[in-house]
């Protein structure tokens, strides 16, 4: 919930340091969670780089695409553009 800057004014000194410290907190915990994703997001990313680059030097040594997608785990339709 929002408090508008009349509000502030209302409140106490303790109120107003109990209201910076949630916010602060609040932000923290907002910050540590954008990190998180972030990085589970590159290590999804770096995987699936990882996949697809295994799977062209695959079908470049002659290796079957159902084969590929099997080892994979890639589809067979995203293999066919390599």
């Amino acid at each position: 919930m929002a408090v508008t800057h009349n509000q502030v004014e209302l409140l106490s000194d303790f109120e107003k340091v109990a209201l910076r410290r949630g916010e602060e907190k609040g932000l923290q915990k907002g910050l540590l969670r954008g990190l998180q994703k972030g990085k589970l997001e590159g290590k999804l990313e770096g995987k699936l780089e990882g996949k697809l680059e295994t799977a062209k030097h695959m079908k470049a040594k002659g290796f079957a695409l159902e084969l590929i997608a099997e080892l994979t785990q890639l589809p067979l339709e995203d293999l066919q553009s390599l």
